[in-house]
């Protein structure tokens, strides 16, 4: 029996999409950047980026020879759905990490491997109502007293 799939988020023009994503690495990072594609594998790509937060440890670490200690990071990310995002079903296709020496380190997305969380939301593509329109007529002769 085939497990469920999750249903996506929906979003639409003026949507606020949020991201939060908490990570170990090795390295010091400065910032993160998520890669979304859309299903149809077509040009549709949403890109949110933001910078860092080092967490704090729990507990001390494990004193574990030549293992270089990983430290924890949070960043939580956010972009506006525009007119220009195509409806559509799009997933995490990978993350960029921007380490504190400039480097950029690819986390998932081909050939690096897949990332193993389903993240995904749909932009509905839905005809948009006005909420609120106000028009008056004036004369072209009154220039505003």
């Amino acid at each position: 029996m085939a497990e469920a799939e999750i249903p996506a988020r929906v979003y639409t023009v003026g949507d606020e999409i949020r991201v939060e994503i908490e990570f170990e690495y090795t390295a010091n990072v400065d910032s993160v950047t998520a890669v979304f594609l859309r299903d149809d594998e077509s040009q549709g790509r949403i890109t949110l980026h933001d910078d860092v937060t080092p967490q704090k440890p729990e507990d001390a670490p494990e004193h574990v020879k030549h293992r270089v200690r990983s430290k924890k990071f949070r960043a939580e990310l956010v972009t506006l759905v525009d007119v220009d995002h195509s409806p559509g079903i799009y997933r995490l296709d990978h993350l960029l990490l921007k380490t504190a020496d400039g480097g950029d380190h690819p986390v998932g997305g081909a050939p690096f491997g897949a990332i193993k969380e389903d993240v995904r939301f749909e932009i509905y593509g839905g005809h948009h109502t006005i909420e609120r329109l106000q028009i008056r007529l004036t004369d072209p002769l009154d220039y505003g007293e």
